[in-house]
């Protein structure tokens, strides 16, 4: 299976000073066609600060409801063939591109709003997310706890912006995933699959992601000004965020190249009048579901062996997929009975 997901929302938040007089916190990008990353040390000049640096950071989110929804079914989120990939479109302009950083992304710990801003020349447009404020709701601003959504910290705390690391389970891992741009003209593409496995079995909320430079290029002595990649308002939909997930769901059936001493799998699917439906037994049509629910007789001859079948089970929950059922035996080459 090779699914696409797009962004359900995107935007960026940023303090950069304008006209050496005020920094632009309150402004927001949510309808720019392009989310654009930048660090500037001591390009401007503004009161009270020595050597400011402005930065801007990413915020964006994908609906993993299909996902979802297939955890139950077909997708098995511990198969190692289950990957979930972060992709984004380099937009290369005439503008200048940093060369030699990193960008990080981080899973949100709290909900941002989009916006309606798309002002990216003088970032004239006031709405929430910004620099200061993630969302608004019912008459109440909620903000983030460190300005730039900047609040760092274990998975679980109630005080955090972002969750730099946490326990999934076998003990404490980071969760901020990093690539490294060498030319600066990269697209985007970090695997993220750790993090969304966590959020489809609940332990990691689905609140989006941060991406910003690494920490220690943000607060270090150079300028690096501008690494720019299409949002989902691009109007070209080629340069717009997604997410590609991708998994394993094929399935083998040897019916037509058994062999002897080897064990094979043999799968049945039932129909009533055309319509998928499980087996049923008994005077009360009971439905034949779970493990070892059906059985399976090879006769020829004076040759006959029994073997038990169980709803074929693709899913994470390991539920049983309905109407499939799954025989999996080996018969020895020397067998008489």
């Amino acid at each position: 299976m090779y699914l696409i997901l797009t962004a359900s929302k995107d935007t960026y938040i940023t303090n950069k000073i304008i006209n050496n007089a005020y920094r632009t916190t309150d402004a927001n990008l949510g309808r720019a066609g392009t989310l654009d990353l930048f660090k500037l040390y001591d390009e401007s000049v503004i009161s009270g600060s020595s050597n400011p640096i402005e930065l801007s950071r990413v915020l964006i989110k994908f609906e993993l409801d299909t996902l979802h929804s297939l955890t139950g079914t077909t997708l098995d989120i511990r198969d190692t063939s289950f990957k979930c990939t972060l992709k984004m479109k380099d937009v290369l302009g005439t503008q200048a591109v940093p060369r030699n950083f990193s960008l990080i992304a981080y899973p949100l710990s709290q909900s941002f709003d989009e916006g309606d801003g798309r002002d990216v020349k003088s970032f004239g447009d006031l709405d929430v997310a910004n620099f200061v404020t993630a969302s608004y709701s019912g008459g109440i601003n909620y903000p983030w706890f460190v300005t730039g959504a900047n609040k760092v910290g274990l998975l679980g705390s109630d005080d955090i912006d972002v969750i730099g690391s946490g326990s999934l389970g076998s003990g404490v891992v980071q969760l901020g995933k990093t690539q490294i741009f060498d030319d600066g003209t990269e697209d985007l593409s970090i695997d993220v699959t750790q993090i969304v496995s966590a959020t489809l079995v609940g332990l990691v909320p689905n609140h989006g992601y941060r991406l910003s430079f690494t920490s220690s290029e943000e607060i270090d002595s150079k300028t690096r000004f501008v690494k720019r990649f299409g949002s989902r308002h691009s109007r070209n939909v080629y340069l717009r965020p997604t997410m590609h997930v991708v998994y394993d769901d094929t399935i083998q059936d040897n019916h037509a190249n058994f062999l002897f001493d080897v064990s094979g799998s043999l799968f049945l699917n039932n129909y009533h009048r055309g319509v998928p439906s499980n087996i049923v037994s008994g005077t009360s049509l009971t439905p034949l579901l779970g493990e070892d629910s059906i059985s399976l007789t090879l006769r020829t001859g004076s040759f006959s062996k029994t073997v038990q079948a169980s709803q074929f089970t693709g899913s994470t929950t390991d539920a049983g997929l309905p109407v499939l059922y799954l025989f999996i035996f080996a018969i020895q080459g020397a067998a008489t009975t």
